[in-house]
């Protein structure tokens, strides 16, 4: 049988001193978190998420969404299961997520948070 080797521990009152090292170049901070000049004038959540998520974005993912289901298309019998997306459905997509997150029902069936 293979002998059980038991850790101990030295428990302290204080702290370890620790020597005076200067903190790397890289490791510190030169911008204080927050927004940033350009989304400080933002007064509404849509807003930032709009100058993340701009129409130049929301085409490229409608178009990458598109060419797949167009590429797994044949695998359904009904057209309908299988149609083409639009921004539209792909910002309400966004809100669903985005609203979920803050409700904190991320784990929750799709149907059961509207």
């Amino acid at each position: 049988m293979p002998e059980m080797v038991i850790a101990q521990y030295h428990w302290k009152i204080y702290p370890p001193v620790t020597k005076a090292v200067k903190t790397r170049s890289e490791n510190l901070i030169k911008r204080l978190p927050g927004s940033s000049m350009a989304t400080s004038s933002f007064k509404k959540p849509i807003e930032i998420l709009n100058y993340f998520f701009n129409e130049k974005i929301l085409n490229i993912i409608v178009h990458s969404t598109n060419k797949y289901i167009y590429s797994v298309s044949d695998n359904y019998a009904r057209p309908r299961d299988a149609k083409s997306t639009d921004i539209a459905e792909i910002r309400a997509l966004f809100g669903l997520l985005y609203m979920a997150g803050v409700s904190h029902v991320n784990r929750q069936n799709g149907d059961d948070m509207i």
